[in-house]
C-alpha cells in the first residue's frame, strides 16, 4: 500500500507542476526546483471481522532556493488541492490533516492518507460433510 500511496502523489506532483519527485534520500548535488517525499509514521487500526484501517503521515517537501516566501507560500495553497485526491491503484484516496510550514527557505508540506484495507478471507471448506441420525425414543414412564 505504501508504494502505491507514494506513486499515487508522484503522479499527481509530476502532472501538476512537472518537477522532479523522490522518495530516496536527498543528495547534495540535487536539482532544484524538486519534491521529496517522506514518510513520517504509520499507524493502524482493527475494524470488525478481517477489516482494518491503515494510515500514512507524509512529510513532502519542496525544495528552491529561487523562490522566494510568497511563492512557497503559494505552492502550499496549491498543494491542499493537488494533493487531497491521489489515485491509489483502482481506487481514490482522500488526504486529511493538511498543513504546510516553511523552515529554512524549505517548504514542508504535512498530509495524512487513510486507507481502509480487508484481509483475505480463508477460503477453504470448514466442513465437508456431516451425518446426522433423527428420531425418536420411545421411552417408559
Amino acid at each position: 500500500m505504501f508504494n502505491k500511496i507514494i506513486d499515487g502523489i508522484t503522479s499527481n506532483l509530476n502532472s501538476y507542476y512537472g518537477y522532479d519527485v523522490s522518495s530516496e534520500e536527498l543528495e547534495q548535488d540535487f536539482n532544484e526546483p524538486c519534491f521529496f517525499i517522506q514518510l513520517l509514521d504509520t499507524h493502524k487500526s482493527y475494524r470488525l471481522s478481517t477489516r482494518h484501517a491503515r494510515g500514512y503521515n507524509f512529510n513532502i517537501r519542496h525544495h528552491n532556493s529561487l523562490d522566494g516566501l510568497d511563492n512557497l507560500n503559494s505552492i502550499g495553497d496549491e498543494l491542499l488541492s493537488v494533493l487531497e485526491y491521489i489515485p491509489v491503484g483502482d481506487n481514490i484516496v482522500r488526504g486529511s490533516d493538511m498543513r504546510y510550514e516553511i523552515q529554512d527557505n524549505v517548504l514542508h508540506f504535512f498530509i495524512t492518507y487513510n486507507c481502509e484495507l480487508e484481509k483475505e478471507k480463508d477460503k477453504s471448506n470448514k466442513m465437508e460433510s456431516l451425518i446426522t441420525k433423527v428420531g425418536v425414543k420411545i421411552g417408559e414412564d
